[in-house]
């Protein structure tokens, strides 16, 4: 089994599929998609408790810690993916 594996793991679209992944984890956690989502989520939020848009204080409030969180154009670390297969 895991040397079939291990010969799946060198075809062409095996490769594709993991260079996309890669690209889409570091959009999310080094790019913009982190905070796209959460803004997003917040102004969801937002709008279903109080029936308006989030405020700018909490719209700053987010970006700062989603900034401090997942730091935006430059490469912090390595991002490390785990498939666990499903059952």
């Amino acid at each position: 089994y895991a040397g079939a594996a291990a010969r799946i793991g060198t075809r062409d679209w095996v490769q594709a599929g993991i260079r996309w992944c890669s690209q889409q984890a570091l959009h999310f956690f080094q790019g913009d998609g982190a905070l796209k989502l959460v803004l997003r989520e917040a102004s969801r939020q937002s709008y279903e408790s109080d029936h308006s848009p989030l405020s700018a204080a909490a719209r700053e409030a987010l970006v700062a810690a989603v900034r401090s969180a997942y730091p935006q154009g430059e490469r912090q670390s390595a991002i490390r993916l785990l498939d666990v297969g499903r059952r």
